[in-house]
């Protein structure tokens, strides 16, 4: 549902980001639960981080129980590239400050062989989140 929304970015944005919307405050509000998140796989919670980037709806607590439930190594283990891009991508679009769930993701890209399984638009992506974020992390951006 919030990714068909984001192909009307100008309609639905603004009125997404306003901070009023009782549609976006519920989704986020029943994600968020401890019981359905555990539920949750790490495509669908990328894709939520996403989503909301791509909105540019800043919601920091959906951000932090997202971000610690993926920050789990069984979760790490499972991310892929692409999940791993359209996470920093999201939280980049929203100037997310959420350095708990970044620094993990950059030390599991820097120490695993998930870098095999970027694209180029991945890494172009993940750079260009981590940059937009101010983050230096010379060992990560090397090993993209």
């Amino acid at each position: 549902l919030l990714l068909q929304f984001t192909k009307w970015d100008s309609v639905f944005g603004q009125q997404f980001s306003s901070g009023k919307c009782s549609l976006v405050d519920g989704i986020a509000g029943h994600i968020a639960r401890p019981h359905v998140l555990k539920e949750l796989n790490v495509r669908e919670l990328s894709r939520v981080v996403w989503a909301f980037g791509k909105m540019r709806i800043v919601d920091a607590e959906l951000v932090k129980a997202i971000g610690t439930r993926l920050t789990q190594r069984s979760m790490l283990e499972a991310l892929s590239g692409m999940d791993i891009s359209m996470i920093v991508l999201g939280l980049a679009w929203v100037k997310s400050d959420n350095r708990g769930l970044l620094d993990a993701l950059s030390r599991h890209v820097t120490h695993s062989t998930v870098i095999n399984d970027f694209s180029a638009q991945s890494i172009a992506n993940t750079a260009w989140g981590y940059a937009t974020l101010r983050i230096r992390d010379e060992k990560f951006m090397a090993s993209l």
